[in-house]
């Protein structure tokens, strides 16, 4: 949104606002039956055309479009050198690396901003300071000790073992891979 639409957006605000205001007093507040019986309706009309604008542009504005996270696979060559360079950089920082793959038939949505689809995976990169909130209800959090904490209320997340890495393509980079199932279709399901 540029500068002009902002300041565009802030005169509808204050012009609702003043309408609100204008409409409110014309009414004459709670003994408005009982003190006027013949009212003047022009600044009731007046603060209705003050009101209207805003609540046509939020009627047709549109909402902002949710990126589509798509699988974001790092490219390292098979040598060693530029995943060991990789480890020793993300040791000297507070980021880590979760690798979440959507086997659900629904769209999610990550933190209100992006989309995952069925059947994708994406790498977030997380540090204690910054949760990721899915639309399922289920968060991750990283306590101080650097440990992955999941709120999973109807029993979907699947973590990966290593031996499973290769089999969903997982990069060896991640500190931790999980599957998003269904729900009662997770590690704890009986």
């Amino acid at each position: 949104m540029n500068s002009n639409n902002k300041i565009f957006l802030i005169i509808l605000k204050v012009l609702a606002i003043l309408g609100l205001i204008l409409t409110f007093l014309s009414f004459g507040g709670r003994g408005y039956g009982f003190r006027r019986p013949n009212t003047n309706f022009y600044p009731i009309a007046i603060g209705i055309c003050l009101i209207l604008p805003y609540l046509l542009h939020l009627i047709l504005s549109k909402p902002k479009p949710k990126k589509n996270l798509r699988n974001n696979s790092k490219k390292f060559d098979k040598s060693g050198f530029i995943i060991e360079d990789y480890k020793n950089q993300k040791l000297k920082s507070d980021l880590l690396d979760i690798f979440i793959l959507n086997e659900t038939n629904e769209n999610l949505i990550i933190n209100r901003k992006s989309i995952l689809e069925p059947d994708n995976w994406y790498i977030f990169q997380i540090d204690k300071y910054k949760p990721i909130y899915f639309s399922n209800g289920i968060e991750f959090h990283i306590d101080n000790d650097k440990n992955l904490e999941t709120i999973d209320y109807r029993n979907q997340i699947i973590s990966l073992g290593d031996e499973n890495f290769e089999l969903y393509e997982v990069p060896e980079y991640v500190n931790w891979a999980l599957v998003i199932a269904n729900s009662n279709e997770g590690d704890t399901a009986e």
